[in-house]
C-alpha cells in the first residue's frame, strides 16, 4: 500500500495504514477500523490483509476497505480509501488443506476395506 504525493505545509507527514471488513448486501456496511501500523513517517507498507467478508455472490466475496490516515505535524488529518478484494491463498488455507487430507485418507480406507471384503 502506499500513498505518495501529499503535500503540508506543516511537515512532516505521519501515514497510518488500515482496514475495515465489508459486508455486501442489500446494505453496504463497515466493520470498525483496524489499524495495520502506528503513525510513522513512511508512505509505503507491505503487509499480508486478511480475507474478507463472504457472501452468497462469489463476485463480492472477500472485500475490504483499505484505507491511509495522514497526519501533518499540527495533528491534522486527512485520509483516503478504496474498496479491494482480499483473496485467500489456497496454499495457506490450512483448515481447506486439512479437510483435503482427512476426506484423503477416509477415501483410502474405503477402497481398502473394499478391497479386503
Amino acid at each position: 500500500m502506499q500513498a505518495t504525493d501529499w503535500y503540508d505545509d506543516d511537515l512532516p507527514l505521519m501515514y497510518q495504514f488500515g482496514y475495515s471488513l465489508v459486508e455486501i448486501n442489500q446494505l453496504t456496511f463497515k466493520t470498525d477500523r483496524k489499524a495495520i501500523n502506528d503513525f510513522l513517517m513512511e508512505e509505503k507498507l507491505s503487509t499480508y490483509l486478511p480475507f474478507g467478508i463472504l457472501t452468497e455472490d462469489p463476485s463480492t466475496n472477500g472485500r475490504l476497505y483499505v484505507d491511509v490516515l495522514i497526519q501533518d505535524s499540527l495533528g491534522a488529518l486527512s485520509n483516503r480509501s478504496i474498496v479491494v478484494r482480499s483473496i485467500k491463498n489456497p496454499a495457506t488455507d490450512y483448515a481447506a488443506l486439512l479437510i483435503q487430507l482427512l476426506q484423503g485418507i477416509q477415501r483410502w480406507n474405503t477402497q481398502q476395506h473394499l478391497q479386503h471384503s
